[in-house]
């Protein structure tokens, strides 16, 4: 009675009242329950290829920084390998050739 009042009679049977159901206005209110329900499944449709798309760009994103962090990665161990021929050279350069040693005394 308090939800659908309009669906919902009186009806008298030997001096004693008796709620009565009205059920032939049943089926506006599912179809209008669906409709709602279609409105929502639509608004809930767009917020999903949205995130779908976030997503998408995200992972590419992602994919491209990876791909950078290889680059620097490689970068990186080429600069060590440098800085490791050039650590040998200089240390090559302190130490005292043979020949200049000989040639002071």
């Amino acid at each position: 009675q308090e939800v659908f009042p309009e669906m919902v009679g009186d009806v008298q049977l030997n001096g004693a009242t008796y709620l009565d159901a009205n059920l032939s206005s049943l089926p506006v209110y599912l179809v209008k329950a669906m409709q709602e329900q279609q409105v929502l499944i639509d608004e809930l449709m767009v917020v999903h290829q949205v995130q779908k798309e976030k997503i998408a760009s995200q992972s590419k994103n992602l994919q491209q920084q990876q791909e950078q962090i290889e680059v620097l990665q490689k970068q990186v161990a080429r600069i060590d390998q440098l800085g490791a021929m050039l650590q040998q050279l200089q240390d090559q350069n302190l130490a005292p050739a043979p020949s200049s040693i000989s040639s002071n005394n």
